[in-house]
Parts: structure tokens; sequence; C-alpha cells
């Protein structure tokens, strides 16, 4: 066995508590603190004056920095860090940069690092401190400090002797929401933070529950239930009890931390059987990580207590319904202190590879037989054999454990087993002693063995009628991408692709990409297929998805994890015009309830619904199937979707001869929306169609810019109306939606939108001739990857519009790799002038990057500024788009540098 290691996380917290929200006046911990006046009676958040809260990063919070590793990207991880509370709840949230690098009650919600003596004393040895102002238990203020001096630089590329800029940021920002800690371990409001997450990203459900008693999505009341009840020690109320409730797989839900009367109650969990137990607050959280009102002082909590299950059974017997509230759920506990009560926990996959613990949660995959590292109180105190359990289907019953020491600390191993099926989540260890046992809440995290995932909510074979194709890019320059294929369906029947491997155990069909390598996976076969596909990879991917019928071809986006997103509906009368249909499906190895929304275009309600999705299942119907009775004839709205469980998702827009797909509207920090490709020019015209996904917070000054080729506002028709500056300024409220239509002027462009908070959108164009295709938003960065093919036989080539999103010039870089990832044609380099649009096919004009007439494979941008990529199929007949993939990501794998 190789040197032993021991790596407790780094701290950045303060103090608090989650589900009851009651933050603190001053709250100190070992970390991080924060500073914040309010009411220490009633939850803290941001007030509807305050809304939506604008956050500004100090512009030189860069990689340029000593203190942060060099290609780090903080800007882009905390756009993603706040998009993590943002997407699941319906706060409003915009982000946008500043020159200020003070922290201070100033007006300015800041997120700094600046190295001076005053954030130095503020700081101290801490890893963040979140500082908020108050007034009558509303936020006013907001700031975020980093220290410019920690320990270990700030990353957003993994290592695992640097900082995660992300994590901690995702932390810090829960705060300036108004969450408060939990004691979950794999919870992001955890009090210790730092270290790389696997996951990359997403938040616990413990956070979910926390931010939607804040600001809460429509309709999650109607998919969840609360549990309430009390601890007690000898008949008397138990203070600061931590209470823990996980479903009937093992898998942890939410938790909550008993009042003075021992009372505690947990919202918004998901219907279903649960085990609940309460443990004391005894480490490696402690009350001193939770000092402020709720537990102050500290000297009244109790933890002088023994674990204990709800009714002394492991067993999941707590029943909860939807909407209901299941009281009386008492946990009775007795004096004492656990004799084996570990404080650092590991996972090691392959013994001889030395040990790694941390007080963070361990990670571990489906399908894999690791050993499970326990260290700290009472460990070298555990029998040999049956001493590590996990509820849910995690097997170690039987194995005998392994005792390792590297002088001062003992390490227990326990051989465990974790099949396929196994639900991805959060778990606890328990560790039995005779009668008693220790528990470390939320100490396993179980992940999928493919870290990247693009997913896609439709898919559809129909023998001699339609059929779906998949381009898969390995977006990795220089290391091979091994992966597989998934698919949900609705019809019975697995899918079958030409180009992958026939399907394997669990329906899956593997492959393997090489460095900048691409392959198409097209359906095959006598069974029907309608439902969802997965691809999962060991590399960041880039995928899309082309469906043909005789209605035309259409590309579909993939779809991240839903929790809540907004679409355009349209419904003509009659049934001789459009109709909107959703294709759904749930990631989750766990049932899922879906809240259904419908509002016409002010914003008002017309009609609601709940919908069943069965674990890992697919649901496609026309929105006016899904909400019977609600929609209007002649009606353009929008539908609003909450889950309590991860979606993917796909807008279905059908109409006589016609059907195309567009992508879902998600709750988003991002002020600006670009659209590189806007035409009103013979038969072809476009539709902007505008949302505001906020539940709760007007769009006001919602900016729409259309400017030509040139970079110049171009004059544009719009519903009728000429702007001959390409101008135009709306409102949207709350859920509200507009459809602007270009007539008559011609124009070959691209449209920008910009409003606070942000509105998301899609394009729709329109022509007699090829038919109608939608696309959403562009990706604004400086490296995307564009899926190209080409069929000389069919007349079919892939266009590509490119923007340059800066005032100054851009010079843009193009390669293109074929299917091997083998550099394709000519290597170009083209330069944009200000906010100047280049369209062209790849061989022509400008481009001219002599790609052969039958091609497969992918285009490669790189920027020295911010652009705009959509790219165009077009073949006669056909007009359709395709995505382009990102490759700047908040968090960057070590090895994919």
């Amino acid at each position: 066995m190789k040197a032993v290691e021991v790596t407790p996380a780094c701290q950045a917290r303060r103090s608090g508590l989650l589900l009851l929200l009651l933050v603190s006046l001053l709250a100190l911990s070992q970390s991080a603190y924060l500073i914040l006046t309010g009411d220490q009676r009633e939850p803290v958040l941001w007030g509807e004056a305050s809304l939506p809260v604008r956050m500004q990063v100090w512009r030189g919070f860069t990689d340029q920095l000593p203190s942060i590793v060099a290609g780090s990207r903080p800007k882009i991880a905390f756009e993603a860090a706040l998009n993590e509370w943002v997407g699941v709840s319906s706060i409003a949230v915009s982000l946008s940069e500043t020159s200020r690098s003070l922290v201070g009650q100033d007006g300015v919600n800041l997120i700094t690092i600046s190295d001076d003596p005053t954030h130095r004393d503020l700081i101290g040895e801490n890893l963040a401190v979140a500082l908020m102002w108050t007034l009558s238990s509303r936020i006013i203020e907001a700031d975020v400090a980093f220290n410019p001096s920690p320990p270990s630089p700030w990353s957003t590329i993994e290592d695992k002797d640097d900082l995660s800029l992300l994590d901690v940021a995702v932390h810090e920002f829960g705060h300036t929401l108004g969450m408060e800690h939990s004691v979950a371990r794999s919870s992001r409001m955890f009090f210790q933070a730092g270290a790389f997450n696997f996951g990359l990203h997403g938040l616990s459900y413990d956070d979910l529950a926390g931010i939607n008693l804040l600001y809460p999505l429509p309709g999650l009341d109607r998919l969840t239930g609360s549990i309430a009840g009390t601890v007690t020690r000898d008949g008397q109320p138990v203070f600061g009890a931590f209470v823990v409730a996980a479903d009937q797989t093992g898998a942890l839900a939410a938790n909550a931390i008993t009042q003075r009367n021992g009372s505690y109650r947990i919202d918004r969990l998901p219907p279903g059987l649960y085990s609940l137990y309460a443990e004391p607050l005894d480490g490696p959280t402690t009350p001193l990580n939770l000092a402020g009102t709720l537990v102050s002082p500290a000297t009244d909590l109790v933890t002088d207590f023994l674990p204990a299950f709800h009714g002394g059974s492991m067993a999941p017997t707590v029943e909860l319904s939807a909407g209901a509230l299941r009281s009386g759920v008492d946990i009775a506990v007795s004096r004492g202190n656990v004799s084996v009560d570990p404080e650092f926990v590991g996972v090691v996959e392959k013994l001889g590879s030395g040990i790694r613990a941390t007080s963070t949660p361990a990670s571990a995959f489906q399908g894999s037989s690791p050993h499970f590292v326990a260290a700290g109180k009472g460990v070298e105190q555990l029998p040999e054999q049956q001493a590590f359990v996990l509820l849910g289907a995690i097997s170690t019953d039987g194995n005998v454990a392994q005792t390792l020491s590297n002088g001062s600390i003992v390490f227990k191993l326990f051989p465990m087993t974790i099949a396929d099926d196994v639900p991805r989540g959060d778990y606890s260890a328990f560790f039995r002693r005779g009668a008693q046992f220790g528990v470390v809440t939320g100490g396993l995290q179980v992940f999928s063995p493919f870290r990247f995932l693009q997913a896609f909510g439709q898919f559809a074979h129909m023998p001699g009628i339609a059929g779906s194709s998949a381009i898969l890019v390995n977006l990795h320059p220089e290391l091979s991408a091994q992966g597989r294929v998934t698919s949900q369906g609705s019809t019975p029947g697995a899918l079958d692709l030409e180009g992958l491997p026939p399907a394997g155990a669990g329906g899956a069909m593997e492959f393997d990409l090489l460095p900048a390598g691409a392959l198409l996976a097209r359906s095959r076969g006598p069974q029907e297929f309608r439902g969802a596909m997965l691809a999962e990879s060991t590399r960041s991917l880039g995928a899309a998805v082309l469906v043909e019928s005789p209605f035309g071809t259409t590309g579909l986006n993939p779809s991240p994890p839903l929790q809540y997103f907004v679409a355009p509906v349209e419904v003509a009368s009659g049934g001789q015009g459009a109709d909107t249909g959703l294709a759904l499906a749930n990631l989750d190895e766990r049932g899922a309830l879906v809240y259904l929304q419908l509002q016409d275009s002010a914003g008002r309600v017309l009609g609601e619904a709940v919908q069943e999705l069965a674990p890992r299942a697919h649901l496609s119907r026309f929105v006016r199937e899904m909400i019977p009775g609600a929609v209007p004839p002649d009606f353009k709205g929008s539908v609003a979707v909450t889950s309590n469980r991860a979606l993917i998702a796909t807008v279905i827009r059908t109409s006589p001869g016609v059907f195309t797909t567009l992508p879902v509207i998600q709750n988003r920090v991002a002020p600006q929306r670009v659209f590189p490709q806007f035409v009103q020019f013979g038969p072809l015209s476009s539709e902007l169609i505008l949302v505001n996904p906020s539940p709760t917070r007007p769009a006001t000054g919602v900016e729409v810019q259309v400017r030509g080729q040139n970079g110049l506002p171009a004059p544009v028709t719009l519903n009728g109306t000429f702007h001959p500056n390409g101008r135009l300024t709306l409102n949207l409220p709350p859920l509200g939606s507009t459809r602007l239509l270009s007539s008559q002027t011609e124009v070959i462009g691209w449209v920008e939108v910009s409003s606070q908070p942000g509105v998301g959108g899609v394009l729709l164009y329109r022509s007699a001739e090829v038919g109608t295709a939608g696309i959403g938003a562009g990706a604004a960065s400086t490296q995307q990857v564009l899926p190209v093919q080409r069929i000389a036989s069919q007349a079919l080539d892939m266009g590509i519009a490119i923007v340059n999103l800066e005032p100054g010039p851009v010079r843009v870089t193009l390669q293109a790799n074929d299917a091997a990832g083998t550099p394709a044609g000519n290597r170009r380099e083209v330069v944009l002038g200000p906010f100047q649009q280049l369209a062209r096919f790849p061989n022509d004009g400008e481009l001219n990057l002599g790609l052969p007439d039958d091609f497969l494979g992918s285009l490669w941008l790189d920027a020295d500024g911010r652009i705009g990529v959509t790219g165009i199929l077009q073949s006669p007949g056909v007009l359709t788009t395709l995505p382009t993939f990102n490759r700047q990501l908040p968090i960057i794998p070590a090895d994919d540098l």
C-alpha cells in the first residue's frame, strides 16, 4: 500500500440554518463569516423592490492575478454558479462587470478578490466572505469577497491541490440569496467547501428545497409535501437536533434542525416513502458553525444524545403524498455520546493506489465495486465485519474490512458493490458498534461513470416514414472519449442505431471517439421508436440530432437537466394551422411529477395540470392534451413547467406539412441573447419569439437590435411597423411573451436581445418553399465547435453564420476536422469588424475551407473576442438549423487542457 494521505477539505463558510432559513446577525465559523442586519425572527430574502438582483464582478477578477491558476475562467464560473440557483427557483438575478473593487454598503452587489488591507483584515484566513445588509428582514445589498492570498490557488481547472472557484462561489452565492448552512456533507450549503466536485455542478435536493422556501417555483407545492414532528430525549424537547429524510432508495432528500420546543418541519419533499433519523451536531458540524438566531447561544443546543431513527427502524415507513403535511413523525433519542463517529471519508477504486480521505463527500460510480474509507472518532474500534451499512441497494454485508494506518491515523476500508441501477444521488454512511451507530450524513455521492451528458427530448424512428440521426463530436483535441448512447422510449422496443455497435446490457450502445473525432449514428430497423436519446461520455461532448420526415428536417438542441422551464405555445383553431407539443423525459431513477401552467402573452394564467412520469419515462403530447380545456382557439402564449425531478425537454411545433423543434427557455442570469442569423429576403422571413421566464418579475426595457452583415443597425419591419434603426424596446410581464414577425424590408444579418432580468427566446425561419426551422439563442464565447455534414449527391451542405459581438475587430481561426479528428481542408483566418456577421457555406467566399464534397466532421472556431455561431443545414426543399458547441466550460477537467 502506498503512502496514506488525509486531506481535510478547505472550509469556506460562516453559519446558519438551511430549511428554517433564520439568518444570524453576526455569524462566525472557522473559515468565513457573514455580516448582516435584519429581523432575526423571519426569513431574510430579497424583496420585490430589489429584483432583479444585480450582481457585478470586479473587472480585475481574472486569471492574470497571482492567486488564480492561469487558464481559469472566473467570470464564466460565476455565471454558472448563479445559474445553479436561478435555474431552480423564481429569483431574478443579472450579472455584469464593474470597475469597483472594494466591498461596502455602497449600492453595488460586488464580487471581488481585491488585495488591499481592508479585504485582508475582513477575510483573515477564510476562503471567502459573504456580507449582507438587510432592512426589516429584506436584503438590500450583498457582497462576496474571495481571499486574494488563499492557502492554495483558485482555479476552474480541476486539480486536487487547488481550490475550486466554482464550488465556493455556488456556496457563497447561496448565502447572498438568503440560504443558510446544511449539515449534510453533500449539500452545496455544507459549511465546508473548496474541493472540486466530480459532478461538475448541480445542487443537492436539500439545496433545491431550501431555495424554494424563499423563491418558490410555480406549482412546486403541488408536487411536494412536508414532514413534521418533534425530537425528544427522556420526554423533553431536544433543541438543535439534525433531522434527515432519506427516500425509499436510501438517497437523501432534505433536512432541518429542531427548534427550542423540539419541533422540526421538512418541506418540498417529493411524494413517496421516507426514513427519518436524528443526529447531534457533534462534528464535523458543531453549534459554532450554526451560531445564528435559532441556535444562539450555542450552549443551549443539546448534543449529548445517540443518533436514532423514527420508529427505531432504517426501513422507509413514513408515506407522504403530494401537497400533504405528514405530522407527528416523532423521534425519541437516548442520552449519550456515540463512540463511533468518523470525520473523514473517501473512496478507493483500486487497492494499492493510496488513500485520500476528506471531510467532504466521497464519490463513487454506478456499476463499481470500490472500497469506502473511514477515519476519525472510534474507527479503530469498529469490528472487521458488517460494520458499514448504507440505506439503499449498495451492498457491504458479508465483506471484511481492512485496517490501515499511517501512524497517527487509522483507516477502515469497507468493500462495497454499487449496482448499475442504484439511483444517482447522495447517501449517508452508518457505522455500527454494538447497539450504537455513527452516521456521516451525505458522506457518499453516487454518479454515473460517464461525466458529460448530451440529452435530446425527441428522437423518432418510424420505418418508411421518419428517422433520426445524431452527430457526436469529441471536444477534446488530444484525448479519446469513451461513452454510451441510451434511449428512453414512450413506445415498446429498443433503439437501433447504424454507426454504433449493437446495444448491450441495459440497452446501451458504446462508442469510442478519437481526439476531435466525430460519428454519425442513424436510426434503422423495423421497430418503431419514439422517445429520448442520451449520449454520455468521459470527455466533454458535443451532440446534435436531426429528425427527418416527409414534413421536413429539423435540428434539435440538446437539453440540460431541468427543474423549471418555459416554452412558447401556438395553437390555431380547427386543426388547420400551428400546434405545439412538449417532449419530456424523466432523467431520474425515481418517479416524477410535472406541473404545467398555461398563460397568455400577458402572463395571465388560463389553466394548469399535473402529469406523472415514471422513472426514466418519456412523454410526448400536445399542450392542449396535457392541459385539457385550457387552450383557447387561435392561441399564442406559453407554458411554464415545474418538476420535482430533473427532466429534459423539447418543444415540438407542427403545422400542415411542417414539423420543427425548438429549445425550451430557462431562467438564467445572462442579460444578452444572440441570434446569429436573421433574414427577411424573398420567401424567407424570421419570427422572433421572446418569453420572460420569471414567474414573479416583469422584464422592463427589453431592447431588440437588428443589425446587418456590416454590423450597423439595419432597418427592419416587425409586425408591420417599420423601425429605421432596427431597434425597438418593449416590456414583458412575468411569464409574458411576444412575437415579432419580419416582413417587407429586406435584411440579412443578426439580432441581439438585451434585458434585465434576462429574457429568453427562439427564432423561427419561415418559408413556403423550405418549411420552418427553429433555433435558440447562440452561445457567446471565444471557442466554439460546429458539426458539419456535406453530401454532394443530395446537394446537402452546412452553412455557418458567425457574429462578432465585440465593439472592435475580432480575429477568428477556423479549422475543420474529419470524423477521425484529422485536420481537413484549409485552415483559415478571418477578421470581423465591430458587430459584423459572416454567413457562408464552408467552401465559399472568405471561408474557402476546401472541404470534400462528402464530409462528416466538425469545424473548430477560436477567436480573440466573443463570437456567436449558428449552423444552417440546407438541401433542396430543406432548411434547418443546428446548435454549436461551446468549449468554454465553467470547470475544465484536469486532463482536458
